[in-house]
């Protein structure tokens, strides 16, 4: 059940609010499972899991904010979802009424308004939304931490159960149970083992054992936030040279990346850093091969603002930066303010390497022997 701060919900209307009396708009719609989840402080509205639109639609105006929704879910999400939200009027639609979109539109006649879901007539601005997301509440930051932590708990339990011999697959399950015994859900489970982590750089876990080399990638969700991280594991004394030269030039692009990751500096600045430090590392054209990170928070992870020249850091936001050169990568989430920097995806529990980079220091995560 969520119970979301009135508080906090009453600052993201503000931003809301804000957002349309700057730009004349008259009417904000919001359809994503992601965005409900930000605005009401961690509520679901998702039944069909694999769905970015929930099954409800939030609608707020100048005079009026509104829940749209079936009669199936409408008040399971008042009871569950909303409670205490009592400025909220429901509309409640039987199954065979007009749909939720055909509703919103109507309630929202005649009004300049924007969206996040595609509706006829309406502004589709969805990185609007991901852009009042921030800077996050201190509420936020203290689940982010909890999140962090458990993470990474769930990912050391699951690295010191898995032996050669396991499938990838196996690995997956293992994971999947751990995020469901903690409340969690997995929303990414990228595993591969030895020639499979050089072949893809995504590779979906399969029945092929492991050998002496696995790769994590998993992404997972709680509260509606998410918290992305990579781990790799290596079964031997020592790494081969060809992995331990990938890895530490990694880690010295990764530690550069969190030490200009600050607000006020542009994302596209940061691209321009990695470039020069995979050349000079010896990696040239690996950058070309996978995004190199960007935004995380209610939505998995946004990439886009790197090669926006505009684009700027702004205080309390999340990244997972996710640099990776054939064969191996590096993946964590950290939180940036005003303040400095937070690695929320390490916390002590695996083996870590000190780096420096503009004068900072970073413990980075390093391949774990077994």
């Amino acid at each position: 059940m969520n119970i979301p701060d009135l508080k906090e919900v009453a600052i993201k209307e503000c931003r809301i609010m804000d957002y349309m009396s700057k730009n004349d708009y008259e009417a904000a719609v919001i359809g994503r499972r992601d965005n409900f989840a930000w605005l009401t402080c961690g509520g679901n509205n998702g039944v069909v899991l694999n769905y970015e639109a929930g099954v409800c639609i939030v609608v707020i105006t100048k005079d009026a904010k509104y829940i749209i929704a079936k009669t199936m879910d409408a008040q399971r999400l008042i009871d569950e979802e909303l409670q205490g939200m009592n400025d909220y009027y429901l509309v409640s639609l039987k199954w065979y009424e007009c749909s939720i979109e055909e509703k919103a539109l109507e309630l929202i006649k005649g009004k300049k308004a924007f969206s996040d879901v595609r509706l006829k007539g309406v502004d589709f601005k969805p990185d609007v939304f991901y852009d009042l997301h921030y800077p996050l509440t201190e509420n936020e930051i203290m689940r982010y931490r909890i999140l962090g932590k458990t993470t990474e708990e769930i990912i050391k339990k699951v690295a010191d159960r898995i032996n050669p011999g396991m499938t990838e697959k196996e690995v997956e399950s293992f994971l999947a149970a751990e995020y469901a015994n903690n409340h969690m859900q997995g929303v990414v489970y990228i595993i591969g083992s030895d020639e499979r982590i050089s072949k893809y750089r995504h590779c979906l876990p399969t029945d092929k054992r492991i050998d002496k080399f696995v790769m994590i990638a998993t992404a997972c969700q709680k509260w509606g936030i998410t918290l992305p991280i990579t781990r790799m594991i290596y079964w031997g004394d020592t790494l081969p040279e060809d992995i331990r030269r990938k890895y530490e030039a990694l880690c010295i692009i990764e530690a550069h990346t969190f030490a200009y990751c600050f607000p006020g500096n542009k994302f596209c600045e940061i691209l321009d850093i990695q470039k020069r430090l995979f050349e000079e590392t010896g990696f040239t054209n690996e950058w070309e091969k996978h995004y190199q990170g960007g935004i995380t928070g209610y939505v998995v992870n946004n990439p886009t603002k790197c090669t926006c020249q505009d684009a700027v850091i702004t205080d309390k936001q999340t990244f997972n930066w996710y640099i990776t050169i054939t064969g191996t990568k590096v993946e964590e989430t950290i939180l940036t303010s005003l303040e400095g920097k937070e690695i929320l995806s390490s916390t002590g529990l695996w083996p870590v390497k000190k780096y420096q980079a503009n004068g900072q220091t970073f413990f980075l995560p390093q391949i774990l022997l077994k």
